[in-house]
């Protein structure tokens, strides 16, 4: 008997109590923190190695950082031409930097980031905005693994995978490292945020609130966000999904003012077009560019992919069977995400601009434009993962493994080096603008050629 056994028999009754008491809640106490120790542990070194693979994926992003398009040509360059104020309240062009659409909409957090990254010195400048889209590339690992999101796989470990799964994801290059497309990673992020269970404490729901409001400023996903956020309401009703809600109706419609008075059209016919057309891209991008992979669908592209319809038939018949299943079978969370996937990349293919002949030449090319089906593509692996874990029929579940079994060893091998950007001789131009006058005039060319930086020394 220990000393603490002996002094507890030889009290009273509500002191012997108090003491057992105390004494068992602070073992659970000690144990807890152990195992929240051993796990915060295990979740920050899991966390170091993802971005480690993610790095590794274009190592040339943080080792030889350069801009690219839009990075340098308009967040950049605006962000240092003119002031913060003038940013924001600029009548000479109507708009302000902060308020000037880009492809038609509002694109606030690269915007923001850019009025940052001008703090530093040019050379500086391509590192801290990949490191921001890093950053940002990183979040959605940090809700996969939370418990709240067990309403997409039930289990730690199935969770686990599905991380694996994302830093893995073939065909997502230009998602990737990029802070200007780092608002497709947003906007999956946002989705999570809708399917997830409700946060429990109040930095998780002002983390939510933020992300979200962020999300819906940087891109028109507020509006396919819409109709799922309102479901979840529906369902839900309390004060987090009314705030979720009501930030996405505010800024669904000011992206889409900003959409209807910006040079974006819809085709003409354009919901026909995607009816007819659509197929090229999911056959292309979706399925056959996430199971073999971007490089290995490029040589069916140049070879048979246009002369042999029977293979665009097989995916075809393929992705219905498998997208068919999962939105039949799986819940709430897993057909939101798929649809909100399917409503923006239709929403790529009805879009043009003027001076393109027709928005499918830019999408239907491996690896072309395939921010737009990134959604589709994570929500593919993420619903064969489900089918393995959670469904009950032994023929898709073999089925299933076998797709991933292929995308494993023959997509993610071809697809896991991300093409480099060229640098153009940054680091020359960099050189001659820190020589220049105040008030000259530096053109900087960037990746791809020709978008070019034009700076106006200060």
């Amino acid at each position: 008997m220990t000393n603490l056994d002996t002094i507890v028999e030889k009290s009273s009754t509500p002191i012997k109590l108090y003491l057992k008491t105390r004494g068992f809640v602070a073992a659970i106490i000690r144990k807890t923190s152990s195992s929240s120790k051993k796990k915060l542990f295990f979740y920050t070194l899991f966390i170091v190695l993802c971005v480690i693979l993610m790095i590794s994926r274009r190592p040339a992003s943080i080792f030889h950082a350069r801009f690219y398009a839009e990075d340098g040509q308009a967040w950049y360059t605006d962000a240092y031409n003119y002031s913060f104020l003038s940013n924001i309240f600029r009548p000479d062009s109507g708009y302000s930097a902060f308020t000037r659409p880009n492809s038609g909409y509002l694109l606030t957090f690269q915007r923001l980031l850019a009025q940052i990254d001008v703090l530093f010195p040019l050379r500086f400048g391509p590192l801290f905005f990949n490191i921001c889209a890093i950053v940002v590339q990183t979040l959605p690992l940090l809700y996969i693994l939370s418990s709240r999101m067990d309403v997409l796989l039930p289990k730690q470990w199935q969770r686990i995978i599905l991380c694996v799964t994302y830093v893995a994801l073939p065909n997502s290059f230009e998602v990737s490292l990029i802070l200007t497309n780092s608002n497709w990673r947003l906007a999956l992020l946002a989705i999570f945020i809708v399917i997830a269970k409700r946060p429990v404490t109040r930095w998780q729901i002002m983390a939510d609130i933020v992300i979200f409001a962020t999300t819906c400023l940087t891109g028109p996903f507020a509006i396919f966000l819409l109709p799922f956020v309102l479901a979840k309401y529906l369902t839900e009703k309390n004060r987090y999904r009314l705030s979720l809600l009501m930030t996405s109706v505010a800024c669904s419609i000011l992206q889409m003012y900003f959409i209807r008075n910006s040079n974006t059209k819809i085709l003409p016919n354009g919901f026909i077009y995607a009816a007819k057309e659509v197929i090229y891209v999911f056959t292309g991008q979706v399925i056959m560019g996430s199971l073999i992979g971007m490089r290995n669908y490029r040589y069916l592209y140049r070879g048979v992919w246009f002369t042999q319809p029977s293979i665009r038939d097989a995916c075809l018949l393929l992705g219905a069977i498998l997208f068919g299943w999962i939105l039949i079978k799986s819940n709430f969370a897993l057909r939101a995400m798929i649809l909100y996937g399917t409503l923006i990349m239709l929403g790529g293919i009805i879009s043009i601009r003027p001076g393109e002949t027709t928005s499918m030449t830019l999408m239907i090319g491996p690896g072309d434009s395939v921010r737009y089906e990134f959604i589709l593509i994570f929500s593919l692996f993420t619903g064969l993962l489900w089918i393995i874990f959670v469904g009950n029929n032994n023929i898709m579940k073999l089925l299933a493994i076998f797709l991933l079994f292929v995308a494993t060893f023959v997509a993610v091998p071809s697809d896991w080096l991300f093409p480099n950007f060229s640098g153009y001789h940054f680091n020359y131009y960099v050189n001659v603008f820190n020589k220049a006058k105040k008030g000259t005039v530096v053109k900087i060319p960037i990746f791809p050629n020709p978008w070019k930086m034009i700076l106006i020394k200060h």
